[in-house]
């Protein structure tokens, strides 16, 4: 069995899809014939202001609630990810490979064309060839985005130390001023480090 001494996590109230999650604990298969949760809602019981709502109204939605749907959006990084990944579960056949990817849950963006582009992936026939690149990101999880860093980062750091610690300094800088910035400008990571100002160095005023 579940029990509930407490219906927040924190100072925010449990959801409908994580009190099922934790609710569906409660008996194994083949071994129990019937799963017990518990639910202690103190009655009257709050945790913060910012989360109004007393513990037992709270159970009472959890109880009648409704699970919602997931549908994951997939932006250019995880859908360059999950392309490489079906190719090769496909053997590259690009019928196929449509076929896998209409079938997966949520949206994906188009990203055929910028692996192509980026000489990740070659067409032939009815065939997608895969280059060694390509297959370390499918061995190793990786977007496009970031396979690209990667291999700028090779060309101007031999230390394989320095370019961990580059993509974790980047990483951090880019949540901090976007968090979702991540996979957002396809191929945006192969621009080399800018030197001083830049190109504002060469402009001039006209008078």
């Amino acid at each position: 069995q579940v029990i509930f001494d407490a219906l927040a996590m924190g100072r925010d109230w449990l959801s409908v899809q994580e009190f099922n999650q934790m609710a569906g604990r409660a008996g194994r298969p083949d071994f129990h014939d019937l799963g017990r949760v518990v639910i202690l809602a103190e009655p009257g019981g709050s945790y913060s202001r910012e989360n109004p709502g007393t513990e037992e109204e709270i159970a009472i939605r959890l109880l009648k609630g409704q699970m919602e749907e997931v549908s994951p959006v997939h932006d250019f990084e995880a859908s360059s990810e999950e392309y490489v990944a079906n190719a090769v579960a496909c053997d590259g056949e690009e019928a196929e490979i449509n076929r896998i990817t209409g079938m997966m849950v949520g949206s994906m963006e188009p990203v055929l064309s910028d692996l192509i582009a980026h000489q990740l992936v070659e067409k032939k026939g009815t065939k997608l060839v895969m280059s060694p690149l390509a297959k370390v990101m499918a061995e190793h999880f990786i977007g496009m985005e970031r396979l690209l860093e990667i291999v700028r980062l090779t060309k101007v750091m031999k230390d394989p130390v320095d370019i961990i610690a580059e993509l974790e300094s980047e990483d951090v800088h880019r949540d901090k001023k976007d968090p979702k910035a991540t996979g957002s400008k396809p191929g945006a990571s192969l621009k080399e480090p800018e030197k001083g100002s830049g190109q504002k160095q060469g402009r001039k005023r006209k008078r």
